[in-house]
């Protein structure tokens, strides 16, 4: 189970992750989408 921290810390991260899924211009927004990807499933 996650920390309630680092819930909250994923929870910003797919919120701010989301909207900016489209953008793939850079490699580390490549990352975040597959992190958005893992949220998808579980949220």
């Amino acid at each position: 189970m996650l920390k309630p921290s680092q819930t909250m810390l994923d929870k910003l991260l797919f919120n701010w992750c989301y909207p900016n899924s489209i953008i793939i211009a850079n490699p580390h927004l490549a990352s975040f989408r597959a992190i958005c990807c893992l949220h998808k499933i579980y949220v």
